[in-house]
């Protein structure tokens, strides 16, 4: 009996080592990781708010239009209702998504708290809401789904190659307010001299 034990229980030591091996040397392999959240305003849950002088059909016809062909920061805008894999558990079925693409090293770069002056890209995808206020008044609600930085590099896989390191850090407002910007860049310039609004 003690034998019967000993040949089934080797082999899955040995299969257990062998994991654990294989998650130190990856871990080992994570290179140039500064740490630290950024160090800029940061946002909230509530997001940041602008009020556009604007019907609100028009106003999602400017988003559309600010985000197209991923010109904005290699990031393209979809429905709610057919992005449900950005965040896991996230689900929202009014408004957009603004994702990010990837082709670049993430939309911007922010400094970290803990580094001084060294800066690392960030990474953001934004829900973007339209309620209207008036028949000619729009309130767009930018909020942030999913931020992490770009901290770093680790081995893509066993058998070598690198990939980013991901890290999540708190949203940045300046990049919610930027999004905003960009919808109120694309009406008319007569109906919102400014953009008009508060954080929230």
């Amino acid at each position: 009996m003690g034998l019967a034990i000993s040949m089934v229980t080797g082999p899955c030591r040995l299969c257990s080592l062998s994991l654990l091996g294989i998650a130190w040397f990856i871990a080992s392999c994570t290179q140039g990781v500064v740490g630290g959240n950024p160090c800029l305003p940061l946002s909230d849950k509530n997001g940041s708010t602008r009020t556009l002088t604007a019907p609100e059909a028009e106003v999602e016809l400017a988003a559309a239009g600010a985000f197209a062909n991923a010109r904005y920061r290699d990031m393209d805008l979809e429905s709610s209702a057919n992005e449900t894999g950005v965040v896991p558990g996230w689900k929202e079925t009014n408004g957009y998504v603004l994702i990010w693409l990837g082709p670049s090293a993430g939309i911007t770069n922010v400094p970290l708290d803990r580094a001084g002056k060294i800066s690392v890209p960030y990474v953001a995808y934004f829900h973007i809401d339209f309620s209207p206020v008036t028949t000619n008044v729009t309130k767009v609600t930018v909020r942030t789904i999913r931020s992490e930085v770009i901290d770093g590099t680790e081995v893509l896989n066993i058998h070598g190659g690198n990939a980013f390191h991901f890290r999540k850090v708190p949203p940045v407002r300046q990049e919610e307010e930027s999004v905003l910007a960009a919808i109120a860049e694309q009406l008319p310039s007569t109906t919102n001299p400014r953009i008009r609004g508060t954080n929230r």
